[in-house]
């Protein structure tokens, strides 16, 4: 809990002062405290009953946790001074939401506002609180022994960690770990972080997709992965064996032996991995938020080339293969395809060219990906298909 916060529950409450005077009992707070006998309150039904219940309560200085309300305005510290949560809010809920649509790499979102039918709901995703935190050891000593049910389905994790959280503040201690989950409060006394499952429905089933706990995202499906030069090494070795077949004079036995092509594909393997692993750790990728007429986009690039090296260096070096065996295109489709899909990488290297163009430029560098896109995808497709006829 930052400082600040704990500090103002502590020294703001009447039971953080031990020897102090007794209240006025003609001030609200002093009357509250004394008549009432009150120093806490835990407890939130829904959002709009807690905003009530806290502008009370805030009135006379006295702390009040939810466990129960999810609602954003209720982080108004000007309003609600004395008011936290255990609850993670709507923030934090989008938050879970959006690292489940960047894992599955998903370009376009829809909304669905009339109710199919049930076994309709194909390809929806729903993102809840996980009540079963079976196997953290704060939540194992909070289901007491003997229960008939072992899996907490509503808030009671959260109240009791309301209870566990002012119990501690008022002793000056800082609590993270309580039955439902790890829990870090902002200076406005939200949640930073949730614990959430995020299941999947097919035909009208949830199935789990991912577990998101504290700020750590799990996968339980395999998601998906693009590289832009997994297969330049094999290609290119590939044309050059065709090349030191065909065109070369020193040759005398054309027989390539199969493991001396692997040799030289270990060696463009090695050489490709070794800067990506040494680039990522020291300079990672840095997003940029670019704004151009009202829209706004990010961009996220390198702040160095280091990783691109040697697939470059492949490239250059495939097409100069391509270019020296160009008449074998003619007596081999093997070759023919490697040369289309070589030649096509190497227009493709154009559109990563045009990322680096200057902010500024961000609509020109935009639609002139999207065109080269298209051609490229035109030319993979006669790559395709072009070596059948």
């Amino acid at each position: 809990m930052p400082p600040p916060f704990a500090s103002r529950l502590r020294c703001k409450c009447r039971a953080c002062a031990p020897g102090q005077s007794e209240p006025d009992l003609f001030t609200p707070s002093g009357g509250a405290a004394a008549i009432l006998g009150v120093s806490e309150v835990i407890g939130g039904i829904s959002s709009e009953l807690t905003r009530y219940e806290t502008l009370m309560i805030s009135s006379v200085k006295i702390p009040h946790c939810s466990h129960a309300s999810i609602n954003t305005i209720l982080s108004d510290d000007s309003m609600y001074p004395w008011f936290f949560r255990t609850i993670p809010t709507m923030i934090v809920v989008l938050d879970a939401a959006l690292n489940t649509i960047l894992s599955q790499d998903w370009k376009r979102i829809i909304s669905f506002t009339t109710e199919p039918e049930y076994t309709k709901y194909d390809g929806l995703i729903m993102i809840d609180n996980d009540y079963d935190l079976r196997g953290d050891p704060s939540y194992e000593q909070f289901i007491y022994p003997g229960a008939k049910d072992q899996v907490v389905n509503h808030n009671e994790a959260f109240a009791y960690s309301c209870t566990m959280m002012i119990a501690n503040v008022y002793g000056d201690k800082k609590p993270y770990n309580e039955p439902s989950g790890k829990i870090l409060l902002d200076a406005l006394g939200d949640r930073q972080h949730g614990t959430y499952q995020v299941p999947s429905f097919q035909n009208g089933t949830g199935v789990p997709l991912a577990l998101i706990f504290g700020s750590n995202y799990t996968t339980l499906m395999p998601t998906s992965f693009k590289s832009a030069h997994r297969h330049l090494p094999s290609l290119t070795f590939k044309d050059y064996r065709i090349y030191r077949s065909f065109n070369s004079i020193t040759v005398t036995n054309r027989i390539f032996h199969t493991g001396r092509l692997l040799k030289f594909l270990a060696v463009a393997v090695i050489l490709t991995v070794i800067p990506s692993l040494i680039e990522v750790p020291v300079y990672p990728p840095i997003p940029n938020t670019i704004n151009a007429n009202g829209d706004q986009w990010v961009r996220c690039r390198d702040p160095f080339l280091i990783a691109a090296v040697v697939p470059i260096l492949l490239l250059m070096f495939g097409v100069f293969l391509v270019f020296k065996t160009r008449n074998v295109m003619f007596l081999w489709n093997e070759a023919r395809e490697i040369s289309l899909v070589i030649y096509n990488i190497f227009f493709g290297l154009f559109i990563v060219i045009f990322q680096f163009f200057n902010a500024d430029l961000y609509i020109a560098t935009f639609y002139m990906t999207v065109a080269g896109t298209y051609f490229i995808t035109t030319l993979a497709l006669l790559s395709l298909f072009l070596p059948k006829f």
